[in-house]
């Protein structure tokens, strides 16, 4: 059986979408909020994980997760950008008989390194 996930960069979301970059603008708790629940609308279609990934990376924080409907929530920790978290976390879950992983970014550097680690890619553009 193959584990699907789909690791998306929720700061990256939200860049690419104009009316949550306007939220953002006033309120990035809000544009994080109609993010999750954008995500978790397209939850309701796919099978498998879905885990978002923010970046605490200039906050004193340690990393934190909760779940919203259906969707992992991930703040990283102090001094860690979503990417290294992401590329670690593909790293520790890729099995290339039972793993299957998309991760959503319009970085492209975190596009080449994600493909090195046995993952697919998919732009924040095409997943809006």
């Amino acid at each position: 059986m193959i584990d699907y996930y789909v690791i998306i960069d929720g700061y990256n979301m939200i860049g690419q979408s104009p009316e949550l970059s306007r939220y953002a603008k006033e309120s990035l708790e809000e544009a994080r909020e109609q993010l999750l629940i954008a995500i978790s609308n397209y939850n309701a279609h796919v099978k498998g994980k879905i885990i978002c990934v923010f970046d605490a990376y200039e906050t004193d924080t340690p990393q934190t997760e909760t779940v919203y409907h259906g969707i992992h929530v991930v703040f990283t920790k102090e001094n860690e950008t979503a990417d290294s978290f992401i590329e670690r976390y593909v790293h520790n879950i890729y099995n290339k008989y039972t793993t299957h992983i998309t991760v959503v970014t319009s970085d492209m550097s975190e596009q080449h390194a994600i493909f090195g680690a046995g993952a697919y890619r998919m732009s924040s553009r095409e997943m809006w």
